[in-house]
């Protein structure tokens, strides 16, 4: 047993060790150092020892910290440095949102790859713009939700799935513009999970300095949902929560905690069996991060909210030699701005 035990370690050491991402050749460069990205972003990169040439910010100024880690590192804050240097093939952008639509069109224009943090822009009209220049083959966006490691357990259950309510609920939102930055992390998970919808209504409620949205969505597929998105609650205790109403169960997945499923209760000639039988109910854990949170890299809080994987995607298309497929996510957003401009109006 203890030999088995020993061999199962050096595999997942190996696994490890292994890992593409501390082997990368490219030379990157990374437009922004706000809060967001060094506390989700540069860890994952200096983790790999990613070849960072260029670190653009507004100031220029030297980050002693960021320096520590990148020593060959040129601290400027000219992006014509990063779009004229042919050495530098992808470039990560984290700045402020206002600034993404402009940042993006250069890079792309110069024939980098680019990881944007969301948004990628603001509007309907600068995303079509984007979508003009047909250089821009890989350009990932930065939306978490996507790479989280519950989604596998939610697509297996999901099949079946005829409705679902949604309650994306957060505290206020002062700097910026909570549709295209927070709200669309909710909008773009429905449909990343069931598809493309339309909105058959919505309301909204603007007071105190928050605002809270509530729609009626109807998916392509026929399934339909109440989403709430609001910035009336708190950060200290948010809520992003979606119930997902199946056929044999109600699926309830917690970003980033927890997918349960909870067993219906038989039916009896349309009759419920609950209501006479008292039965224990079924509920069932297919995905759980814990409540003691183990030091094992798939516990890691940037694995279980989907940074490190929306990152090594990236990173993997960049140091890739033979791109034969389309990596721009980009194409994928145009309904999802066309939602967030109806929102907005």
């Amino acid at each position: 047993m203890k030999s088995f035990i020993k061999k199962y370690n050096t595999l997942r050491r190996n696994k490890l060790l292994n890992n593409p991402l501390f082997n990368t050749k490219k030379n990157y460069a990374f437009i922004g150092a706000g809060m967001h990205s060094l506390s989700n972003l540069y860890p994952v990169l200096i983790h790999y020892n990613i070849t960072i040439k260029y670190i653009c910010t507004s100031s220029g100024k030297v980050l002693l910290p960021l320096r520590k880690h990148f020593p060959n590192c040129i601290f400027t804050n000219n992006i014509q440095d990063i779009l004229n240097d042919a050495e530098v093939e992808a470039v990560f952008v984290c700045s402020d949102p206002e600034t993404h639509f402009n940042i993006v069109n250069m890079l792309a224009k110069a024939g980098k790859k680019i990881f944007i943090e969301k948004p990628p822009c603001q509007t309907q009209e600068e995303l079509e713009t984007l979508l003009k220049i047909t250089d821009l083959s890989i350009c990932k966006v930065g939306l978490q939700r996507r790479y989280w490691a519950g989604n596998k357990s939610i697509f297996k259950k999901i099949k079946s799935a005829k409705s679902y309510t949604y309650k994306f609920l957060f505290g206020t939102y002062p700097n910026g513009n909570p549709y295209t930055e927070l709200f669309i992390h909710a909008l773009d998970y429905c449909s990343f999970l069931f598809g493309r919808f339309t909105v058959a209504s919505f309301s909204k409620q603007e007071y105190e300095g928050g605002l809270t949205v509530h729609i009626h969505a109807v998916h392509d597929n026929g399934i339909t949902a109440l989403i709430e998105m609001s910035t009336h609650f708190s950060w200290n205790n948010p809520s992003d929560v979606l119930t997902i109403n199946c056929s044999e169960e109600i699926i309830t997945a917690q970003y980033p905690i927890s997918v349960k499923g909870t067993k219906r209760p038989a039916r009896f000639f349309n009759l419920p069996t609950e209501r006479v039988l008292n039965q224990p109910e079924t509920i069932k854990e297919y995905f759980s991060s814990g409540n003691f949170v183990m030091p094992v890299k798939e516990m890691n809080t940037l694995v279980l909210q989907g940074f490190y994987k929306e990152l090594e995607t990236f990173i993997l298309l960049a140091e890739s030699e033979n791109n034969v497929w389309d990596a721009n996510d980009l194409k994928g957003l145009t309904d999802l701005y066309k939602i967030l401009h109806t929102l907005q109006q």
